[in-house]
């Protein structure tokens, strides 16, 4: 015997014989589905370089920049050709944020890690591309190359290094 009640109108029709919570139920499952479909092919297809977060672990003072700098750190600069031929610091490394992915295994994996931009948006982004893609030691600069100048740090122009 079914647990289900018929359900009759005046005239003695039967409206419907199911709950209607089992519809209500069935249909937020499919939009559930539906939802984490779309997700997934949001995640397929989204930049590998996702956008910064605000937190600030990971980046350093200009200061503490230069003396990682000395000390013989791996700088990367992820500022445009453009930018990075206008002026840039000594012996940095460009690699063009958006080429980033692309060229990800030019980076050493032992090494500290500096990533300098014009401002610090762009070196955070990178900074969080090569932490997700396995690196440890890396670190965003805060203030970008123009907090560095802005210090009287060494920069050069041109496309010398």
């Amino acid at each position: 015997m079914s647990s289900t009640r018929k359900r009759y109108s005046s005239k003695n029709q039967i409206i419907s014989s199911k709950p209607k919570w089992k519809g209500l139920i069935l249909i937020i499952i499919g939009l559930l589905i539906i939802g984490s479909g779309v997700n997934l092919i949001n995640q397929s297809f989204a930049n590998p370089i996702k956008q910064a977060t605000s937190s600030t672990k990971g980046v350093i003072s200009v200061d503490d920049a230069y003396d990682q700098y000395i000390e013989g750190a791996y700088f990367l600069d992820v500022r445009t050709k453009e930018e990075w031929g206008d002026y840039h610091i000594p012996n940095t490394n460009l690699i063009p944020l958006e080429e980033l992915p692309l060229r990800v295994d030019e980076v050493p994996k032992n090494e500290n890690i500096v990533i300098v931009c014009r401002s610090g948006n762009r070196s955070q982004m990178g900074r969080d591309f090569l932490i997700e893609s396995g690196y440890a030691k890396v670190f965003s600069m805060s203030g970008g190359i123009k907090s560095w100048m802005s210090m009287n740090f060494p920069t050069v122009e041109g496309s010398q290094n």
